[in-house]
């Protein structure tokens, strides 16, 4: 039977134009309804049955109206564009049951549910049909909006804003998939007990994702912008452990709780400090804390604030997690400049045994390593990291020897060994002295779209993404470039051989040995002057990546003569130009 074709039954004469369904009544045979049709009591249709709304309907709930499905039927309400269906209460009213299967588009949702009741909860039978909401609009609901069973469910093209603490709650045994929504104040809670779940490409305000899969690759989380304006969420993506990657997260308590798995390529942002004075709150970590046996590459972890930018707890200490390639600024920090960019075991009740292995990464204008419980071995390697523009130390009196570590001790190691600092690339620790704009395009990037601007579709996600990471790409001749360590020249992200260190890897031209994004003379003369020499590195003229300056980089050399790329700040400002053109044409 078709889901979107149903015969008219024995009530087809009771729901026609302007019909009333009052107060209890049964379908038992397919019935389609069309027109207006006012619902004030409960409206069962049974598993005999099926109901079709057609394009252009408003059904208006008064009352203790609902409609309720038993066991099987189908449920069909198919508007279009230019025919919406409408479904409206004044705080009354909603829909529930077990239908075979869900099959809902260009419906618009408002003022449904009780706080006793769900708006909508709707948990089809059927492992093949499922739930399917495409193209729908749903604002000022109470409650919750609830899906599930044992089929796929899918929502897609929604804009639900301002409706209940969960909308929409999806926990099925298949695949579940949100993407391309609008949601404005709410959680999206999913869960797939034996499926897989994609949560992407959303634009979440003052909500949170919770994704819960059967496995870690089964989980993705991707090119989500979510922002917390009003202090309303706690948390960005919550007990989350899957792929995570791509999203922009900003401004919740703490940005992610719980979660882990492959995080990479984000931006993960707590407050500026013009919202930290709007809010009379601050961020409190940007990760609390990470899951254990995690991977976070490539990520920006900007104004870190309060507590720190990563905080283990309980009896998630952080052991097996990597922490490589990522950028922390404390730029225009909330709270302290120099709190923990690690806040390791606070309040720990375990005592890892394989702690954090921290490399390649940028810690820009504050932060410290900070072992609250003294536990050895928390971090398990700390090595090729830059430490660049500290400011003061400000540990309530306390003088600690290290100017980086507080309480951090590796088991067979001291400060300054291999693995323990012994190849960090240490830059002016006074911000007096320091300019970020030595190491990277504009450390002081500010958003420029507008959360209305999200909304409305006129940016995307990956846009913002891609300026976030324009900024802070490596300028010519940064300590980043090619400082990181050399285990990790596999890395797909590196370009010949090179290993930077921050998020953000500069992909330079074959033969460019002084990284000034061009191929001269001036290579060929450090090519010259280095040949022949072993343990030999880009700079001497190892484009090749074997360790030793040959006739074989001369020839990647030669072959790069002349060429040249333009500076990453020129694409940035041409692309903040072209979206303030952009914006000026369409408001």
């Amino acid at each position: 039977m078709s889901r979107t074709a149903f015969i008219v039954g024995v009530f087809a004469l009771a729901f026609t134009v302007a019909a009333a369904m009052a107060g209890n009544q049964t379908i038992s045979t397919n019935t389609v309804w069309s027109g207006t049709v006012t619902v004030d009591g409960t409206v069962t249709v049974n598993s005999s049955a099926s109901l079709t709304i057609q394009p252009g309907t408003t059904v208006n709930f008064v009352g203790t109206g609902n409609i309720t499905f038993s066991s099987a039927g189908l449920f069909s309400a198919q508007g279009t564009a230019a025919a919406p269906i409408q479904f409206n209460g004044t705080q009354t009213g909603y829909l529930a049951g077990n239908p075979t299967g869900v099959s809902l588009s260009n419906c618009a949702f408002s003022g449904l549910g009780t706080s006793s009741t769900k708006w909508l909860s709707l948990n089809p039978s059927s492992s093949s049909l499922g739930f399917s909401m495409t193209n729908c609009s749903a604002t000022g609901n109470t409650n919750k909006f609830s899906t599930g069973g044992s089929g796929p469910v899918t929502i897609s093209g929604c804009s639900l804003l301002d409706n209940g603490e969960l909308d929409p709650w999806a926990n099925g045994n298949a695949l579940v998939s949100i993407t391309n929504n609008n949601i404005r104040g709410s959680m999206v809670w999913t869960q797939a007990t034996s499926g897989s779940i994609n949560v992407s490409h959303n634009v979440i305000l003052n909500g949170t994702i919770w994704a819960k899969a059967s496995s870690v690759n089964t989980t993705v989380v991707a090119d989500n912008y979510i922002h917390d304006t009003a202090a309303n969420s706690q948390y960005g993506i919550l007990y989350t452990v899957g792929q995570i990657y791509n999203n922009v997260v900003r401004g919740c308590t703490w940005n992610l709780s719980g979660s882990g798995g492959h995080v990479y390529n984000n931006v993960i942002e707590s407050l500026t400090a013009a919202d930290a004075a709007a809010r009379g709150d601050g961020t409190h970590e940007n990760v609390y804390p990470p899951t254990d046996n995690s991977v976070f590459e490539r990520n920006l972890f900007l104004n870190a604030c309060n507590s720190g930018s990563i905080m283990t707890n309980g009896t998630s200490v952080g052991t097996g997690v990597v922490f490589r390639n990522n950028t922390f600024d404390q730029r225009g920090a909330v709270g302290r400049n120099s709190t923990a960019c690690f806040w390791l075991n606070h309040l720990a009740t375990v005592t890892p045994t394989n702690g954090m292995n921290i490399r390649n990464n940028l810690f820009l204008r504050g932060g410290r390593m900070y072992d609250e419980m003294s536990h050895p071995d928390s971090a398990s390697y700390i090595d090729y990291n830059c430490w660049a523009g500290r400011t003061t130390d400000g540990w309530s009196g306390t003088s600690p020897t290290s100017p980086r570590f507080v309480n951090v001790s590796i088991t067979g190691k001291v400060e300054g060994d291999d693995g323990f600092g012994m190849h960090d690339t240490m830059l002016p620790t006074s911000a007096s002295g320091f300019d970020p704009a030595s190491l990277v395009n504009n450390a002081n990037f500010v958003d420029p779209y507008s959360d209305a601007d999200m909304l409305a579709g006129m940016y995307t996600n990956a846009q913002l993404l891609a300026l976030y990471q324009q900024a802070y790409t490596p300028v010519a001749g940064s300590a980043l470039i090619n400082a990181g360590s050399p285990t990790d020249a596999s890395d797909p992200a590196v370009a010949y051989g090179q290993i930077d260190i921050g998020a953000i890897e500069v992909a330079l031209l074959p033969g460019d040995a002084n990284t000034d994004r061009k191929v001269t003379f001036a290579d060929y003369i450090e090519l010259e002057r280095n040949f022949g020499a072993t343990n030999a590195t880009w700079a001497m003229g190892d484009f090749n990546g074997d360790g030793k300056v040959t006739f074989a980089d001369y020839i990647i050399l030669e072959g790069g003569f002349g060429k040249s790329v333009p500076e990453p700040m020129s694409l940035s400002l041409l692309i903040v130009g072209l979206a303030t053109l952009l914006r000026r044409k369409t408001h």
